[in-house]
């Protein structure tokens, strides 16, 4: 008999291990292609002889699309079929995978990067609440656990295996992966998860067409203008649209039409103040932590005076223990307050956070590497424990909206995060060259992220614990 996840004395069926199983796989192939490829950029730019501002779209087109298209797919899936949504997700991120490996321009390199960001999409929109509808209230941090450390794995895996694939057989072969990897779990999807019949859903009423678009242009042009607001004018301008049409959106529910079946409806979920301070509580612990290895690798690389392979070896502590310590703290989420431990989780991230923000040119690399095991700590009591009280707020019905918010909070914070640092590193070097910079700028630059990074980390705090459920 095959083993399962479960324990023994557990009711455990073969169709619960699928759901995890595929969970597992799409959590972390989507986030492992979201950190191996920026290695490759420069290969990228050489072949179609690409300017730095043109490669870069590789990364962002699927971010926006990552972004955008979320929470319109989690409406869809919590009104229609779950698992329609997700393989077919799967399978547009494995055909933009595998077209990716044939792009013979930059334009067409896109275009199969925006499909691959619109598949992965519907699978954040869907996997977490898969996951959710078949663990039940007594497991649902454990099985949560296993999709958390397998996003932190993704995290910590990609720049590494991308390196390495990249380096040895060209940055093809990171689409190739990829490819292989989401073709096996769209095969077990198919034939091993759930029907339509054995799960639960709403009832087929759709949002409105005008509420989606105003929604994905209005998070698009948020995200857009987040990340360039301080090298161009038009982020500036990208931003003001951005946020007009999200709160021309959420001004609508006022409208006669809006309650025929609006895309952003708090309402629907179980618990909505819970799982809105949970959400916020993700977004400011995202929004505080996601920069932090950006900073640390400046740090060691111009100040420290390592080389990019040891900064690289130093820098994958954080991940490490967060993948191993999410799983304990996924089943510790199923017996204590995920709300309690989320809040330490966020508290113990606040104190690394400002401790770091006393680094000096001559602090011991044992010291940083020390406080980043202890940030890849913190992010893990947070994250699970987090993941579970916003979709035990949700409740069943609006799962797959819960795991769309969740999402979108997620790479929200992230852009939110770099855009922090490109804001200061724009203030203090103007248009001057990191490599050129004064080391004493460079550390007021470092200390001012994050002291600031630190005090948002504080303010999560009381989030976390106003999200209890």
């Amino acid at each position: 008999m095959r083993k399962t996840l479960c324990g023994p004395a557990e009711e455990c069926t073969a169709e619960k291990t699928n759901t995890v199983l595929v969970s597992v796989v799409t959590a972390f192939i989507t986030t492992f292609m979201g950190s191996a490829l920026n290695l490759s950029v420069p290969s990228i730019g050489e072949e179609f002889h690409a300017s730095a501002s043109q490669v870069g779209w590789t990364v962002t087109v699927y971010m926006l699309a990552c972004t955008a298209l979320a929470v319109p797919f989690g409406r869809v899936a919590d009104t229609a079929d779950r698992k329609r949504i997700f393989t077919s997700g799967i399978f547009l991120f494995c055909a933009g995978s595998i077209l990716a490996v044939f792009s013979r321009s930059l334009p067409s390199l896109l275009v199969f990067r925006l499909i691959q960001g619109v598949g992965a999409s519907m699978i954040f929109s869907t996997n977490v609440a898969m996951v959710s509808a078949a663990a039940g209230e007594a497991e649902r941090g454990k099985l949560l656990g296993y999709t958390t450390a397998a996003n932190y794995l993704g995290l910590s895996a990609g720049p590494a295996a991308g390196g390495l694939l990249n380096d040895g057989f060209g940055w093809r072969s990171v689409f190739l992966a990829a490819a292989a990897v989401s073709a096996a779990a769209f095969f077990i999807a198919v034939k091993k998860l759930p029907s339509k019949k054995k799960t639960g859903f709403l009832r087929k009423t759709y949002p409105p067409g005008d509420d989606c678009c105003l929604y994905i242009f209005g998070i698009s042009g948020i995200m857009w203008g987040l990340s360039s607001a301080a090298k161009s004018p038009w982020g500036i301008g990208a931003l003001l649209a951005g946020a007009g049409c999200m709160a021309f959106l959420l001004s609508r529910k006022k409208g006669r039409h809006y309650s025929n079946a609006p895309l952003l409806d708090f309402g629907m979920f179980r618990n909505q103040n819970a799982f809105l301070w949970t959400g916020m509580a993700g977004f400011f612990n995202y929004g505080s932590i996601f920069a932090m290895n950006y900073l640390l690798s400046l740090y060691l690389q111009l100040l420290a005076g390592c080389s990019s392979r040891r900064a690289g070896m130093i820098l994958i502590a954080a991940p490490v223990v967060q993948t191993i310590l999410s799983l304990v703290t996924g089943r510790l989420s199923d017996r204590r307050s995920p709300g309690n431990l989320s809040a330490l989780g966020m508290a113990v991230t606040a104190a690394v956070l400002a401790a770091f923000g006393f680094l000096q040119e001559d602090t011991s690399i044992w010291i940083v590497a020390g406080l980043l095991a202890a940030a890849g700590a913190g992010c893990a009591l947070f994250a699970s424990p987090n993941t579970c009280a916003a979709m035990s707020a949700a409740g069943k019905d609006a799962a797959g909206m819960a795991s769309a918010v969740l999402a979108t909070m997620r790479s929200a914070g992230h852009t939110a995060s770099m855009a922090v640092v490109t804001m200061l590193t724009s203030l203090f070097l103007g248009r001057g060259s990191l490599s050129q910079a004064d080391p004493s700028v460079l550390l007021q630059i470092m200390h001012l992220a994050f002291f600031l990074f630190s005090g948002l980390c504080i303010l999560g705090i009381f989030m976390a614990l106003k999200g209890k459920v």
